[in-house]
């Protein structure tokens, strides 16, 4: 089965990474939500994909540069549309409450920014520590070093490598200590890929997965999960 994952929520329908958006995913009938989460000024953990708050916010600078306190007063969903425009920025605690109320897997990207090595993996995994069920979700990261840590620190957890290239089997054996899953950008995706990954006991993720034809080819080729901002391709007429 091909989990589907609403890709910072249904971030097509609603502003992304916002509780709007992950709650619309449950209305599309997403398995899952990704989501992405930086390191603020006092080091608390919040949900974001950028490392500045200028796209969806109408504050200016670097995340690194602000308080919890302040990010978490800002509009984080007015850019999208006026609508939403009560929806703010959500720290982790806050997604993780909904998210425990909910049957969804959870994919948290670690954001691999200089400021987040200071302490990203260290204090996500503390905020996770009294989450229930950790069988429905993984940690994913384009930095390996965050991986590994994060198998050091808690070896139950299941991560997946971010990548846009397909890594060779010596890159994918080297890093299978502390990988469970490769998250593959979908232009990079061949079945011989697939298989080499399956192989090697990983299990395979495309993102980010906006095309019907490409979401059915996917489907059909038997990923084990696809990202998308659109989960409702699963129910499109052309898949």
């Amino acid at each position: 089965m091909t989990l589907i994952y609403a890709h910072r929520g249904a971030s097509k329908y609603a502003p992304e990474n916002t509780l709007s958006s992950f709650k619309h995913a449950l209305v599309l009938e997403a398995d899952g939500i990704e989501t992405d989460v930086q390191l603020t000024k006092d080091h608390a953990v919040i949900v974001m994909h950028d490392a500045t708050v200028d796209r969806t916010t109408p504050a200016h600078g670097k995340i690194k540069d602000y308080t919890l306190k302040t990010l978490l007063a800002l509009s984080n969903g007015e850019w999208f549309d006026q609508a939403f425009h009560e929806d703010k920025i959500l720290s982790l605690p806050q997604l993780l409450d909904w998210w425990e109320t909910t049957n969804l897997f959870l994919n948290i990207e670690l954001k691999s920014h200089r400021y987040n090595d200071r302490g990203l993996v260290s204090e996500t995994l503390r905020q996770l520590k009294h989450v229930k069920k950790t069988e429905k979700l993984t940690l994913s990261s384009f930095n390996p070093a965050y991986l590994k840590q994060v198998k050091t620190l808690n070896p139950a957890l299941t991560t997946g490598y971010l990548t846009k290239k397909q890594l060779s089997e010596r890159l994918l054996k080297k890093h299978c200590g502390y990988i469970d899953g490769v998250h593959l950008h979908y232009k990079a995706f061949t079945t011989d890929y697939l298989k080499r990954v399956h192989s090697l006991g990983l299990y395979l993720h495309l993102y980010t997965v906006n095309d019907a034809v490409l979401f059915d080819d996917y489907l059909r080729a038997g990923v084990d999960g696809i990202i998308t901002d659109d989960p409702a391709l699963r129910t499109s007429p052309d898949v």
